[in-house]
């Protein structure tokens, strides 16, 4: 079979009319994963299949390189890890000039990165191909953070793709602390509701990206920056009336600022 759906993905010019059919194909039957327990002879398919790919990744055409993406997407799902190893490498190289490139429409990008976490998560069980996976983090991070100040769909997804990250590789956050408690509250605070949320929810995850003595520092720094941009935005401080049965000096100057026991 799956040398059939090699055969039917081989001609650039009709790739984009027969990708619906592949897909479902590569959905119900999974071909690469029944080559990967039939020896030598299904490698050299899977390995031909992976190539394939990895050409349409490349084409100069943006709607082949997008049937591309979608073909690596099922391909990570069922490859094994030999093919994995063998075809991460190019694999990440094509995704990252993607998402990085200045001419490449968004929604590109976006699926590309997507792609990267996905070859994280997937190499989460072989240990080489992790640890491989993890030194591309610092790379992902820095197209990731530029699109917190993007439009909506940008924003959503950083900071789903940043979720993830929180929940699979949580230290590699530990160095953007600072520049997410700058971005983080105005999103919160200032976007529409999805992205709201899913701020809030990074904003929740980001203290289990410390060490235990950094955690709460770290936390009651965010809670300080929330307090700046909710002033910033009111233009004035937020300081509660005194009910009548309250004394006056407990919303005195002083004791607002007193630090929180």
């Amino acid at each position: 079979m799956l040398e059939q759906l090699l055969r039917e993905i081989g001609d650039d010019a009709s790739v984009c009319e027969v990708l619906p059919s592949a897909l479902r194909t590569l959905r119900t039957s999974a071909p690469l994963q029944a080559c990967s327990s039939h020896g030598a002879p299904s490698e050299v398919l899977s390995s031909s299949w992976c190539e394939r790919v990895s050409t349409l990744l490349q084409h100069k055409d943006a709607s082949v390189r997008f049937a591309g993406l979608q073909l690596l997407e099922h391909t990570c799902h069922q490859c094994s890890e030999t093919t994995f190893a063998n075809h991460r490498a190019i694999w990440s190289s094509a995704l990252l000039s993607m998402a990085a490139s200045a001419s490449e429409a968004p929604r590109m990008k976006r699926r590309a990165l997507s792609l990267l976490l996905l070859f994280l998560h997937a190499s989460s069980s072989w240990p080489q191909q992790r640890h491989e996976m993890l030194t591309q983090l610092p790379r992902i991070l820095g197209l990731l953070l530029p699109m917190l100040s993007q439009d909506e769909p940008a924003q959503r997804a950083a900071l789903l793709a940043l979720l993830q990250i929180s929940s699979e590789a949580p230290h590699a956050l530990r160095s953007y602390a600072d520049k997410l408690g700058g971005l983080l509250p105005r999103l919160l605070l200032g976007s529409r509701p999805r992205v709201a949320a899913a701020a809030a929810t990074l904003i929740g995850s980001l203290p289990t990206c410390f060490t235990a003595a950094h955690a709460a520092e770290r936390w009651l720094q965010t809670v300080r920056t929330l307090v700046g941009t909710l002033q910033a935005k009111s233009h004035k401080p937020q300081v509660p009336s005194p009910l009548p049965h309250m004394p006056q000096s407990m919303f005195s100057h002083a004791s607002l600022n007193h630090d929180p026991i």
